[in-house]
């Protein structure tokens, strides 16, 4: 094994220098002939982004080996640098292709941690530096989203930081045409998985997607994926809408804050806040249907009636009007909130603690930004409308 590990170590060495792998009699090509769809299968010579060229047999019968070795835990650390290099250089040959299907697989099934981050850092080498045309990365990013619901949640968790890595680094203009294949998959695991910290890790991926796609103030590209986003929202939080669509919407809104931050206010508000407002209302008239309020477990599937988990709906849309909030003080005055505080007493009275305390939170957040002088003396300013006698409020001190 270990004269194998240094043979690989010797091969990876000579790959790294043009000049000494260089085939002499054979003409490797330009970059201009490389198949963009599927790797130019049938070539005849191994060609790479560094102008040399090694014979296609040689680079076959090497790159079988590593296909065929690559679970072998002593020589996984060599055939990792030998992928690398190859890869650096970009060798266009059908083998490398079905091989980046296996260091996928392995992303997710590999026992040890250190193993599945070396398979994502060559896979995501691989998406970003290959001649890919869109087919073939939507294949690509395709096999990321449909492994989501892997049933290990370490698996999970790898595929999760390969896709976070994946939205933070391609080019902005492949992840604009790309991003709703992530998207989607990304939203259902937000509200499906069981794991903390894949929940969180789902979360980071939204962030990054949403940040790169929709932040950018001014771009045409960005201004477009915010409607659409808006768009989504919209129909996930609409009334009739399945109970693990409209929590996954609340819980989307609030990431979706966290991405665009100080942007916030001019791009979203107007159109984010009444959707977050009627979420933060569902089910606070007492139909929940009972017993949402004791803890996040029991009979509590989202089929028509009162065990659609309403209170996780209620909680997470008050989380995301708290950050709008913080991104705009005046949102909490606006007239789209005005239903909220006339609802408030029932919220604060809410059978689920974490409901209740997110409404005082917000409640605390009203005054604050209203300040005192709204609350005492005849001589003080004209209140806010939550504040004047005709809001509703004032019934909380009775």
């Amino acid at each position: 094994t270990d004269l194998v590990a240094n043979g690989l170590k010797a091969v990876t060495t000579l790959l790294r220098k043009p000049h000494l792998a260089a085939d002499p009699d054979a003409d490797g090509g330009s970059d201009d002939d490389d198949e963009e769809d599927d790797g130019g299968g049938g070539a005849g010579r191994a060609r790479s982004g560094g102008g040399a060229a090694l014979g296609e047999d040689e680079l076959e019968w090497l790159l079988s080996f590593v296909s065929v070795h690559l679970q072998e835990q002593a020589l996984q650390g060599a055939l990792f640098g030998l992928l690398r290099v190859v890869f650096a250089r970009r060798f266009v040959i059908p083998l490398v292709y079905d091989l980046v299907l296996t260091l996928g697989e392995m992303v997710l099934k590999a026992d040890a941690p250190a193993v599945r981050g070396a398979c994502a850092k060559l896979y995501l080498t691989f998406v970003l530096s290959y001649p890919l045309g869109p087919r073939r990365l939507q294949q690509q990013l395709s096999f990321l989203a449909t492994n989501l619901p892997y049933p290990v949640a370490s698996g999970r968790l790898s595929l999760l930081a390969l896709i976070e890595s994946a939205a933070a680094r391609l080019p902005l203009a492949e992840l604009h045409r790309q991003a709703e294949l992530l998207l989607l998959p990304l939203v259902t695991r937000l509200v499906n998985d069981n794991d903390a910290a894949c929940r969180a890790a789902v979360g980071a991926a939204l962030t990054t997607l949403v940040r790169r796609t929709c932040a950018p103030p001014g771009d045409s590209a960005a201004d477009g994926a915010r409607a659409r986003l808006l768009v989504l929202l919209a129909a996930w939080y609409a009334d009739g809408a399945d109970g693990a669509l409209r929590r996954a919407a609340a819980q989307l809104a609030g990431l979706v804050v966290d991405a665009l931050g100080a942007a916030t206010p001019r791009a979203l508000t107007p159109q984010l806040l009444p959707l977050v407002v009627e979420g933060c209302l569902a089910g606070g008239d007492g139909d929940d249907g009972g017993g949402d309020g004791e803890g996040e477990g029991g009979d509590d599937d989202d089929g028509e009636g009162g065990g659609e988990r309403r209170w996780e709906l209620r909680y997470h849309s008050l989380r995301s009007l708290e950050k709008l909030a913080a991104a705009d003080g005046a949102a909490l005055h606006a007239e789209a909130c005005a239903p909220l505080w006339e609802q408030t007493a029932a919220l604060l009275l809410d059978d689920h603690a974490w409901v209740r305390a997110a409404a005082g939170r917000l409640l605390g957040g009203l005054f604050a930004e209203a300040g005192a002088s709204h609350t005492v003396g005849a001589a003080s300013p004209p209140a806010p409308r939550a504040l004047s006698a005709e809001g509703g409020l004032v019934e909380l001190a009775d």
